[in-house]
Parts: structure tokens; C-alpha cells; sequence
């Protein structure tokens, strides 16, 4: 049985988002559902295993920085060509990618620099493929005044055979910033016969899954029922969670504390 915890929102007013900030480019924007698939597969003779992936690399959640030209960076080396998820949510804008060591005074002195996954005065999401060697992470403040962000490094999923999984499709995938109070919501459908995953990072944010039945308690600001394995008050959220619930149909949903912002990415993996 699931925990179910009753939640109250807060209306908080709009108006405490400073005018004064410069807005972040959302390329994503808006919130939407997807619809479930069929397809089939092979069976066996012994039930699957159920591995949980091992996902995150490197990250760094919730920093906060003053003023413009404010940077941070984090150095790590690779000994083989790997693929990871780069995942980047800002407050307001910031420009930040992963860059070879010969960058850095660039980087570090707002000068022009080269980079994989480079997101300019954006956020969201993007799949970076990087040979052997040593690399930064960086992020830096373009915004005029102070600015908050969470990243993530994460690896792709892998599974051991035992547990007899594919991968069927992205879900879902967003981007959305909001201010003070903001909402969002995206609609999702639990099938029997695949794991669903969900995986992103946020700034001054609340996040849960709930029940379609709560959805309209949420927008309208009412008391609603959310499930407590899948609740974060921080930079991680959401995930990176295996959402493990009876077959129907759910939301994940989240609010702003402050000017905020998340991405967010949703994929299924089909049961063979």
C-alpha cells in the first residue's frame, strides 16, 4: 500500500518575483502528457530481476551566487568514451557546458568559449558523448543581479540481462520556468508490462506525483493527496525515481517557492 499524504498549497503572490531580473529563454515551455504504447516481446522461464540503474555522475544542487560574471566549475576525467544526461535548471540566465581544460580561462573570465552541451542563456536537457580525457563542468552567472541553478551529470541507463528490459520511448521531456508560485503539470499513464523513470533537477521547487483525481485540487490551490515516495523540496527533484504505482493514470506536478524552474525527462522501458 502506498503512503498517501494530504498536502495544502499556499497561493504566494506573484509580485515577489523581482520585475528587475532578466528571464531565462525557455526552448521548452508548456506541460504535456504522452499516451502509452503496445508492442511485444519474449518471455522466460524465470521472473526478471528488478535492478535500480546507477544513474548519477557528478552534480551540484541549489547554488546560489550573487552577481553577475559569478561562476562555478567542477573538474572530473573520463577513462573511456561515455554518454551521459547533462541537465541544467536556472533561476534566471546563466551560460554554462562541458569544456576541455584549455577553456577554463576563458570560462572563468566571461570571455567566449568552446563546449559540449553548451546551453546559452538556456536550460533543460541534452545527451553529450565525451572521449577519454579531463573536462570541467561550469556555469556561469549572465543574469544582472543574483541567480540560483542546479545541474546533473547522469549516466544512460543499463540493465543486466536478468532483468529483461528495453528501451521503448522518451515519455516525456520538458522545460519550464515559472514565477513565484508557478505551477506546472504533466500527465503520464502507467501500463502494466513496462518500468516507467523519471529523472530531471530543478531551482526553488516543490515536486510530486499524484493521482489524476488530485489534479484539480492542486491548480485551484486546495488541499490534495500526493504520494510520498515521490515528493522533493529540492534541486533534485524530480528523481531520480522508479515510479512503482498500480496501472493508471497520474500527474507529476510541481510549484515554485520563488522564481523557479525545472526539466524533466520520462522514459519507459518495455518488460520482455
Amino acid at each position: 500500500m502506498k503512503k498517501i499524504v494530504i498536502a495544502t498549497l499556499l497561493l504566494l503572490p506573484v509580485w515577489l518575483l523581482s520585475c528587475s531580473k532578466d528571464p531565462i529563454s525557455d526552448p521548452g515551455g508548456g506541460s504535456g502528457g504522452g499516451t502509452g504504447g503496445g508492442g511485444t516481446g519474449g518471455g522466460g522461464t524465470q521472473p526478471p530481476t528488478k535492478t535500480t540503474p546507477s544513474t548519477l555522475f557528478m552534480a551540484s544542487q541549489d547554488y546560489s551566487v550573487a552577481a553577475f560574471g559569478a561562476y562555478a566549475y567542477q573538474q572530473f576525467t573520463i577513462s573511456s568514451t561515455t554518454t551521459f544526461y547533462f541537465r541544467l535548471a536556472s533561476s534566471y540566465k546563466v551560460q554554462a557546458g562541458i569544456f576541455v581544460p584549455g577553456q577554463l580561462s576563458n570560462f572563468t573570465s566571461m570571455q567566449s568559449f568552446t563546449a559540449y552541451g553548451l546551453f546559452n542563456n538556456q536550460h533543460g536537457t541534452q545527451t553529450v558523448t565525451l572521449t577519454p580525457g579531463t573536462y570541467y563542468l561550469g556555469v556561469r552567472n549572465t543574469n544582472t543581479g543574483p541567480n540560483k541553478w542546479s545541474w546533473e551529470l547522469d549516466n544512460i541507463f543499463t540493465f543486466p540481462a536478468t532483468d529483461r528490459v528495453s528501451f521503448y520511448d522518451t515519455y516525456f521531456q520538458d522545460v519550464t520556468a515559472q514565477p513565484t508560485g508557478g505551477k506546472f503539470w504533466q500527465a503520464f499513464t502507467i501500463q502494466n508490462g513496462f518500468r516507467y523513470f523519471i529523472d530531471g533537477c530543478s531551482v526553488n521547487t516543490v515536486t510530486y506525483i499524484i493521482h489524476e483525481n488530485q489534479l484539480s485540487n492542486f491548480q485551484n490551490n486546495s488541499s490534495f493527496q500526493y504520494y510520498s515516495e515521490y515528493f522533493m523540496d529540492s534541486g533534485g527533484a524530480p528523481g531520480f525515481w522508479e515510479v512503482n504505482l498500480p496501472a493508471g493514470n497520474y500527474y507529476l506536478v510541481g510549484r515554485t517557492t520563488a522564481g523557479g524552474a525545472w526539466t524533466y525527462t520520462g522514459e519507459r522501458w518495455r518488460v520482455n
